[in-house]
Order: structure tokens, then C-alpha cells, then sequence
């Protein structure tokens, strides 16, 4: 209300705008590096539809039971092995809520 009008043409506006989009880019491609400590546990991601075919065919009780031993361990790597968060420069990732969605999908 009490500060002069500045043109987003002016040339501080625009070195100010590049700048912001520099650092910005900058993390932003440093935060998706952070996604590389999951990717031992991407297959979770496609295990539900997996596991629910291997279900509806005759498998013996040691298979099922060697099944549910890989879950299990994976269950086991994710909370010994994943941190709780990732601190940034400009990011705070919350690993916690990332890793319990993880283990309830085991």
C-alpha cells in the first residue's frame, strides 16, 4: 500500500526472477537424488497385484511361508536401514510417513 509500483520488466525484477529459479532448480534436482536411497524398495510398489496372483495358484505351504519371510524382511531393512527424514537445503522430506506406508504395503 505504501511502496511504489515495480515493473516486472525492470531489470533487477528479472535478475532477481532468474536467480530464484536457479536455486530453485538447484534443489529441486537435489531432492530427487534423495529418492535414489528408496529405490531397493521400489517393487513395493508393484508387489499387492504379485502377490494376490500368486495367491489364487497352488503353491506349497514352503513357498507361502518363503513369501511372507521376504516381506517380513523387507519389513525388518526399512526400519533399520531408512531414516526418519531427510534435512535440505530448502526441504525436509518426512521419511517416517513414506516408511510406514512402505511396511503396511509388506
Amino acid at each position: 500500500m505504501h511502496l511504489w509500483e515495480v515493473s516486472t520488466e525492470d531489470e533487477l525484477v528479472k535478475n532477481a526472477k532468474s536467480e530464484i529459479m536457479e536455486i530453485l532448480e538447484h534443489n529441486l534436482d537435489t531432492a530427487e537424488m534423495a529418492l535414489d536411497i528408496y529405490k531397493d524398495y521400489m517393487f513395493i510398489l508393484k508387489e499387492r497385484p504379485r502377490i494376490e496372483k500368486f495367491c489364487q495358484g497352488e503353491h506349497s505351504i514352503e513357498e507361502y511361508i518363503t513369501e511372507i519371510r521376504k516381506l517380513e524382511e523387507t519389513i525388518r531393512s526399512i526400519r533399520k536401514n531408512m531414516p526418519f527424514e531427510i534435512r535440505m537445503n530448502m526441504f525436509l522430506i518426512d521419511c517416517a510417513a513414506l516408511n510406514q506406508e512402505l511396511i503396511r504395503e509388506c
